[in-house]
């Protein structure tokens, strides 16, 4: 089945750009970038930007707000995929995709560094041919399927990156 992903979400000031590889289904259907309650994502990138915000406070929080919170660190949303034939929501289900136009995009913002969230989405960046100044830092997936590294481990680790790409 043929799915299709979201806009991105950035502005002109957007320097530092998360991209997934292609919302799941329950992102799909309520039009929100990860909208699964089991995955981790806002709870740790969120906890970054704003270390005072619980657990509860992210989950509770709008999904308009959680946008604005990344917009206002200049860090925007993608994926590398526009759409692809899936079955359910597991990235090794991911065939026939077809990238994003990224030209556009580096024209305008001031992207400098851009996160992989799992290692499907840095694949297909690495076949985006992305210019030599943009920083690519490859993170474990903070999806609930990702069940080789706990919570503990993949917060570390984004926000080790998210430190990186920021400063960058």
């Amino acid at each position: 089945m043929k799915k299709s992903g979201f806009s991105a979400i950035v502005t002109k000031n957007t320097q530092v750009l998360i991209v997934g590889s292609l919302p799941g289904d329950v992102s799909i259907k309520a039009q929100e970038y990860y909208a699964n309650k089991n995955n981790k994502f806002w709870e740790i990138v969120l906890s970054y930007l704003d270390p005072s915000l619980s657990a509860l406070a992210i989950k509770e929080m709008s999904y308009q707000k959680k946008c604005q919170l990344l917009l206002e660190h200049k860090i925007g949303l993608w994926d590398v995929y526009a759409a692809a034939d899936r079955i359910a929501s597991l990235d090794t289900n991911i065939k026939n995709a077809e990238l994003n136009k990224f030209d556009t995009l580096f024209q305008t913002t001031q992207i400098k560094a851009i996160i992989a969230n799992g290692r499907k989405a840095e694949q297909g960046l690495r076949k985006i041919g992305l210019p030599d100044k943009i920083l690519i830092i490859g993170c474990n997936s903070t999806s609930p399927t990702n069940t080789y590294y706990n919570y503990e481990q993949k917060r570390a680790e984004w926000h080790r990156a998210l430190a990186q790409a920021l400063e960058n």
